[in-house]
């Protein structure tokens, strides 16, 4: 047999680097495992348990110089001489700092930026294909890269939004009794002195420490403050603080000590980040078969004789057959604008209108034009089907009217009116998707409900208390007395004679979840969907 000897050792070198940065997980986020990292939003967001070592950057090197060539690998090679300026003995650090074994575990220093991404792009190729060809890893698609400051700020915090450093209190030096007295981080302990300590006060460092040295802050990660100042992903700004930073710069909110650095530097290091664009299907789910009985199970009788509700908004996967009968791509789902209306939009970009995960969740970035297509066809199904209950039917969206009709019915077990003025039940279960904001900004003024001075963000992440970031399946919570779902919230429902939507979105405020609500309709957006009618002929 053959043994392809360049394959057997790039394996062998993915097997180390997955082995050796093997991870404890936050079950509360994730159940899988990823390349030396922790879950630190969900699980599509994670962060480097440590800063990039020597060791990790080598191999990159390594494989830089065998695909790309000479050429391209002294551009990637750090720049050692940034030692020359920071101590005055220094000749070690410049030979021995990246190439002796013994600093294998210790942060790369004296990288650039344009380094730092090219090291994240090549990472991000070697995971893809390693996830892909594993059958078991439910990851398909990732990418590597430096964080934004706020995304860094929040991983540092491991949680608590008034953390000042990545661990408990404001006390530099630990305070539990096995501990007490030994340093938090690695920085600079006094005028003109860069020697730091590890986890012992006995121990001297020379200048950096491993990287994985003192204690990970409460979401695992090592060295948040202090040890290198990490790379973010704006050129020329850094956080965290150095092993020469003062006690004020190793704060999390501090300000950057490094803004506007150009050339490497002993004290500049990175840590990754990975966001997850896309899961492979865990399971798959069960394709529908469009028949007489399916669409009748979709409906609900109102008291009118002649008059039926959609039980539930329109969802993906039924749409999906709509566009894949008719081969109108023109009506397809325009997911790119999930940009800027949530954050880490590149998974639903990818994913929302396709992927298994959202079948069962309502179809929305398409045009009221598209609905109304949706319903010609939907007519056209049924009243081709030769055994069918109901007799010629023809599906369309509901006028204003209509809509607030069957919208005005109580939901069943709860304390949900009319007027809107509950909620949430008497357990205190949402009983809708929409944003019902933190109960402590809530004023007593229904115009102007809210606290002065919250930001995008603040009122954006509020939106999870009800228990999804975005839209959820069709049928959630809780149905009203005709067996209708979320006639409340999830997604604005369009309406036929008026450019409007009614029923308030996940995006929505408790002032705009009532019946006599509305918001202007004119373009595809992702607070936006639909829920049919059918009338008899």
């Amino acid at each position: 047999m053959i043994i392809n000897l360049e394959k057997l050792f790039f394996l062998l070198i993915i097997n180390f680097i997955l082995i050796s940065s093997s991870c404890q997980i936050n079950s509360k986020w994730a159940d899988f495992k990823i390349l030396n990292c922790e879950p630190v939003r969900e699980n599509y967001l994670w962060a480097a348990r440590t800063e990039l070592t020597n060791l990790q950057y080598k191999e990159f090197l390594w494989h830089i110089k065998k695909d790309l060539g000479d050429s391209v690998h002294r551009i990637m090679i750090p720049d050692t001489n940034c030692w020359n300026k920071n101590l005055s003995y220094n000749s070690p650090y410049i030979h021995y700092y990246l190439q002796d074994s013994k600093y294998n575990e210790f942060p790369l220093v004296g990288i650039s930026h344009k380094q730092a991404k090219a090291y994240c792009e090549w990472l991000t190729r070697i995971l893809n294909q390693v996830y892909q060809e594993d059958e078991k890893h439910p990851v398909y698609e990732l990418v590597v890269r430096l964080p934004n400051e706020e995304e860094w700020e929040n991983a540092a915090k491991a949680g608590n939004p008034s953390a000042i450093f990545p661990w408990e209190g404001t006390k530099l030096r630990n305070q539990e009794k096995k501990y007490e007295g030994n340093l938090m981080a690695n920085f600079l302990r006094g005028k003109n002195q860069v020697n730091s300590t590890t986890d012992n006060m006995n121990k001297i460092m020379d200048v950096i420490a491993p990287a994985k040295s003192y204690w990970p802050n409460d979401f695992g990660l090592y060295c948040m403050s202090g040890n290198v100042a990490e790379m973010i992903d704006q050129p020329r700004r850094t956080k965290g603080g150095s092993w020469g930073s003062n006690p004020l710069f190793i704060e999390i909110n501090s300000k950057d000590e490094f803004k506007g650095w150009e050339k490497p530097s002993p004290k500049i290091g990175f840590r990754y980040f990975i966001e997850i664009i896309e899961f492979k299907n865990k399971t798959k789910t069960k394709d529908i078969k469009i028949n007489a009985k399916y669409i009748e199970s979709l409906l609900s009788k109102l008291t009118s004789d002649s008059i039926y509700v959609g039980k539930f908004e329109v969802t993906n996967q039924l749409y999906h057959h709509f566009i894949g009968e008719t081969g109108q791509l023109n009506h397809a789902s325009k997911n790119l604008n999930w940009a800027g209306n949530i954050k880490y939009p590149f998974r639903l970009i990818r994913n929302y209108s396709k992927h298994e995960d959202y079948f069962n969740y309502p179809v929305v970035n398409i045009s009221r034009e598209s609905a109304i297509e949706f319903c010609k066809w939907l007519t056209i199904k049924y009243n081709s089907f030769e055994k069918k209950k109901l007799g010629n039917i023809t599906f369309q969206l509901p006028t204003e009217k209509q809509w607030e009709n069957f919208a005005k019915v109580n939901l069943i077990n709860s304390s949900l009116f009319s007027k809107r003025k509950y909620l949430r039940n008497s357990k205190g279960v949402f009983l809708c998707n929409y944003n019902p904001v933190e109960e402590r900004w809530i004023l007593d003024s229904d115009k102007d409900f809210l606290k002065p001075g919250l930001t995008k963000e603040q009122i954006r992440e509020a939106g999870k208390l009800d228990g999804f970031e975005f839209t959820c399946p069709v049928d959630s919570y809780f149905k009203n007395e005709y067996e209708l779902y979320c006639i409340y919230g999830n997604v604005s429902e369009m309406v036929l004679n008026k450019p409007i939507s009614k029923g308030g979105s996940w995006a929505s405020f408790r002032n705009e979840i009532i019946v006599k609500s509305d918001e202007k309709f004119f373009t595809p957006n992702p607070f936006t969907g639909f829920r049919f009618i059918a009338v008899e002929n």
